[in-house]
């Protein structure tokens, strides 16, 4: 199997989100796994078996040239039935793409932090998860999707999950932070930019979820 992690993150000041994300997968054969970013992608780029798009500090409505070509190449991913994860940012892109400029905006303030996240419907990519659990999070925009696509939600903001037919998933959340250390990541970046962040740490996530979820839709048969 090759799985394709493209990362968006092209700030110098971001964590390396694709190193991260690989990580994660918890994978025996790591040659199979490999990191672009969207402005080095390539035909060959199309003949993968699962793409995953990382979160960045970009917004979407900004339409850089390296988001316009990612969106060329999800259209052509698609189109191969080829099933994506949308991370964040890698969310609001797909999202963008899929149901249209209106379903992502800015928010008032970034939400940043550990907080309960919900499972709205049962999905193949959260298999084995309990209806509720801590994630780690932090965007400064949100999504609105349709409601028959949206599968999970938090009290920040309702849309925070979608499933859109094709194995196409989109989570606002970071399951390669969630766990101590990306806790720290996102207390350290309110430090590091100057932006209005809420930050709320008083739900505690559990690393082996974000592990799970990137298994889940490894695992998980196209069709």
């Amino acid at each position: 199997m090759k799985i394709l992690i493209v990362d968006n993150n092209l700030h110098i000041k971001a964590y390396p989100q694709g190193f991260m994300v690989r990580s994660r997968l918890g994978l025996k054969n790591m040659l199979d796994t490999y990191v672009r970013k969207p402005h080095q992608l390539k035909k060959k780029d199309c003949a993968v078996d699962k793409v995953i798009l990382t979160g960045s500090m970009a917004y979407i409505r900004e339409e850089k040239q390296w988001m316009k070509k990612e969106c060329e190449f999800i259209s052509a991913w698609m189109k191969k039935g080829i099933p994506i994860l949308g991370i964040c940012f890698g969310a609001q892109i797909l999202a963008y793409h899929i149901f249209g400029k209106k379903s992502v905006s800015r928010m008032p303030v970034q939400i940043s932090g550990s907080i309960l996240f919900r499972k709205t419907k049962n999905v193949p990519l959260f298999r084995g998860l309990p209806d509720e659990f801590g994630v780690v999070t932090t965007h400064y925009d949100g999504i609105t999707a349709p409601e028959k696509y949206k599968i999970g939600e938090t009290e920040e903001w309702p849309d925070y999950a979608f499933h859109y037919p094709g194995n196409i998933y989109g989570i606002q959340f970071h399951p390669e932070l969630m766990g101590p250390l990306g806790r720290s990541l996102v207390r350290i970046q309110k430090l590091v930019y100057d932006r209005n962040v809420y930050q709320d740490f008083s739900v505690q996530s559990n690393p082996e979820y974000g592990k799970r979820i990137y298994r889940n839709f490894i695992n998980e048969r196209i069709g």
